[in-house]
């Protein structure tokens, strides 16, 4: 029955994602202008000594999923502003770091 092995397959992904998750944190923040407070829509957020990056929303945010537990360093740049070094981002399981970084003009 084709109905009921999509609808397995789908409950197996659903299943297997939850079970990820537990192993894994997450790094979520927003990036704003130090002096304005205004979000800025297109900063990358890079995971330093790691392939992660991000590209921040057209509200400023960002999420980076399946974070493995320990402590990084993130890096954080866009046109006209300084590059900005966020060290000791403590990551832990099941848990989201929730960070704002704010960012000075040049």
């Amino acid at each position: 029955n084709p109905t009921l092995y999509l609808t397995y397959i789908n409950a197996r992904r659903i299943v297997n994602n939850g079970l990820r998750h537990k192993k894994f944190g997450i790094i979520a923040g927003v990036v704003k202008d130090g002096e304005s407070h205004l979000v800025l829509d297109g900063a990358l957020v890079e995971v330093i000594g790691t392939t992660t990056n991000i590209v921040t929303n057209e509200s400023g945010l960002f999420t980076i999923f399946d974070v493995p537990p320990g402590t990084y360093t993130l890096q954080v740049s866009i046109g006209g502003y300084a590059i900005k070094t966020i060290e000791n981002v403590v990551v832990v399981k099941k848990e989201t770091v929730e960070l704002e970084v704010l960012m000075v003009a040049v």
